[in-house]
């Protein structure tokens, strides 16, 4: 599924590397719910070299800076835990927690 999109010339991404895309998610938990996804087809977190892992962070944060976000949630999930085996992270911004004080 991701393979195909990463792929897609005609498709206008929020961002894009030389080894990440970034684009929104067609069901959104979260005020801003992007993706960030390898390019190359890497089944999940488990298996990420550092390099690349770093890259995605960057991308994350430089996310946070761009959109000027006062707070976000970066989640990845591996194995069994995810629906989609192709490296992704889901960058979820303006979250807010409802804490009791």
């Amino acid at each position: 599924m991701f393979c195909n999109i990463v792929k897609d010339s005609s498709r206008k991404f929020k961002k894009e590397t030389d080894n990440f895309v970034v684009f929104e998610t067609i069901d959104p938990k979260a005020p801003i719910h992007l993706l960030i996804v390898t390019k190359k087809h890497i089944k999940d977190i488990s298996v990420i070299d550092d390099s690349l892992w770093s890259e995605a962070k960057n991308i994350a944060n430089d996310l946070a800076k761009e959109l000027a976000l006062e707070s976000y949630r970066v989640v990845a999930n591996a194995l069994n835990a995810t629906e989609v085996k192709h490296f992704h992270l889901q960058f979820l911004g303006n979250i807010t927690l409802n804490r009791e004080v």
